[in-house]
């Protein structure tokens, strides 16, 4: 059975005002138009076009909870729909988050209705005793997203070119004028008398802590952040750092063990040690707000002296490459990745080109959020440019910022979120710092199978979902309820029209969507 669904896109105050109308070809309402919901999930159920055609129930979930056995199939016992499929339009960052996993999720829910904490308390974390793994595919042309800890040697050497362009901050240079300005502007005590370099390098101390797995800390920086985590540079155990890749990279799913080779002792001190120094940046105070000034005001000065090279706001020429020549895949012009070769890009003046993107991330979120912590959190994580088409995969655990742009989502039915920061919203370290998993990867890209011409099919290492996109005729197996959204030309789903901006629920007796005619349609339904 296929019945027409829709619904109101969500007014969060960080979406676009006009990518979800545009996409669907609907009036814009004139206000944030953030996420559109396709599920039952009670925060924002899909309404039903037509419900004469179930009983008169007007919502999904009021025909889910009514009728588990015709509307999930095999999935009835646990009377809920698995997965959630959204639209997502961002123009403006989202909060720092991660999600739990589904035993922490339990427990969380169980201890917060102990509590007597109301679902609705602005302060409650878990809204339901669900696991939120999920997936974003871009839509378009560039998907602008903070996800993972970056490799240890990548943050050093992002501190290093920071604190190499306030080398100012001792002495009257532009960096240090840069400082100066911030303070003058109300920033937390960075100033051109050294304090800045001195905060650089008390930074550059706490990410030696973490570089020892990769290969010991560099002589020379001994400093600790003032008031920051007073552990110690452990001793070097010759190990490598972790670089787990999640989803179809080798179509094999999440890989988020350590990399061959990597002693489980040193693995431990490296993720404790970032655990740390994200504990002690998120509980802010003088010190971080000294730091994330300096951070930002040296940001500005290095993006200032590469304006005149006629870079855009992510530090990418009009070929769409960065300061080191490489595109939006961080591919070079020899087509290597970011893994591959170790030149570095300067300017005429001899100035660092690299990390232009996250610099370029630092002046959005400062602008944003000035003074938040989160800014300089996100130098510690991977900065991805999703081009139309690509894919990311979120594990629980995995910390994550979209920052711009317009995307499919899809993920399990929850929405506990646990914040770090970025947003006005509630933000409970403890419980974050419980969810994370430190342990540095690589960009988390999910690729997709391709089992028929026009039919791509990505698979993330959970049950809960599986996201296919159709540019033809197919014929789509089903393995339980689905949801079918057409954004683009028109179908058929056997005898049933759809077209760009529609959608419907599939109940599991369909078994298979005959799909016939062209454009884009995305189908979501359970992963087995």
């Amino acid at each position: 059975m296929l019945v027409e669904i829709g619904n109101i896109p969500r007014p969060y105050g960080w979406g676009s005002r006009t990518a979800i109308a545009e996409l669907l070809g609907r009036a814009a309402s004139g206000h944030p138009e953030a996420e559109l919901w396709l599920g039952a999930h009670a925060g924002s159920p899909a309404r039903i076009i037509r419900p004469s055609e179930v009983g008169g129930h007007e919502t999904l979930d009021a025909w889910i909870a009514a009728d588990p056995a015709a509307t999930l199939g095999r999935y009835a016992s646990g009377e809920r729909l698995p997965f959630l499929l959204k639209v997502l339009a961002a123009a403006a960052p989202l909060s720092l988050q991660a999600h739990p996993t589904p035993d922490q999720a339990l427990a969380g829910f169980a201890r917060e209705d102990a509590q007597g904490v109301p679902l609705d308390a602005p302060h409650r974390n878990y809204k339901d005793a669900s696991a939120k793994p999920e997936l974003i595919y871009a839509l378009s042309d560039r998907f602008e997203a903070l996800c993972g800890f970056r490799t240890l040697e990548s943050f050093r050497e992002i501190v290093l070119v920071l604190r190499d362009a306030g080398g100012g901050v001792g002495g009257g240079g532009a960096g240090g004028r840069g400082l100066a300005a911030a303070e003058s502007r109300g920033g937390a005590g960075a100033s051109a008398d050294g304090g800045a370099r001195a905060a650089f390098d008390g930074l550059l101390a706490q990410a030696d802590v973490l570089a020892v797995s990769a290969g010991g800390a560099p002589d020379g920086l001994e400093a600790a952040v003032p008031g920051g985590p007073a552990r110690g540079v452990a001793e070097d155990s010759g190990a490598g750092a972790t670089a787990g890749r999640a989803g179809g990279l080798d179509g094999a799913g999440a890989d988020r063990g350590p990399a061959a080779g990597v002693d489980a002792d040193a693995r431990r001190r490296t993720e404790t040690a970032l655990r740390d120094l994200v504990e002690w940046l998120s509980m802010g105070g003088p010190d971080v707000d000294r730091i994330v000034a300096a951070t930002v005001a040296a940001a500005r000065t290095i993006l200032a002296g590469r304006d005149s090279a006629g870079r855009d706001s992510a530090g990418r020429d009009t070929a769409g490459r960065d300061s080191a020549g490489r595109d939006t895949a961080g591919r070079d012009t020899a087509g290597r990745d970011s893994a591959d070769g170790a030149t570095v890009g300067r300017d005429s003046a001899g100035g660092d080109l690299r990390f232009g993107a996250e610099l370029a991330t630092v002046m959005a979120l400062a602008d944003a959020y000035p003074g938040d912590p989160g800014i300089l959190i996100s130098l510690m994580l991977n900065r991805v440019t999703l081009a139309r088409g690509e894919a990311l995969y979120l594990p629980a655990g995995n910390i994550h910022a979209y920052l711009e742009g317009l995307g499919v989502e899809l993920m399990a039915a929850s929405d506990n979120v646990l914040r770090g920061g970025l947003t006005p919203k509630h933000v409970d370290v403890p419980e974050l710092l419980s969810v994370l998993d430190f342990a540095p990867v690589d960009p988390p890209y999910l690729r997709p199978e391709h089992p028929s011409p026009g039919v791509e099919v990505f698979t993330p290492d959970v049950p809960d979902f599986r996201l296919m996109r159709v540019t033809g005729d197919a014929t789509i197996p089903v393995t339980g309820p689905g949801i079918v959204l057409c954004v683009a030309g028109s179908f058929t789903l056997g005898a049933t029209p759809i077209a760009r901006g529609q959608s419907f629920y599939a109940t599991p007796d369909e078994a298979a969507l005959v799909i016939a005619g062209g454009g884009e349609l995305f189908v979501a339904t359970t992963g087995g």
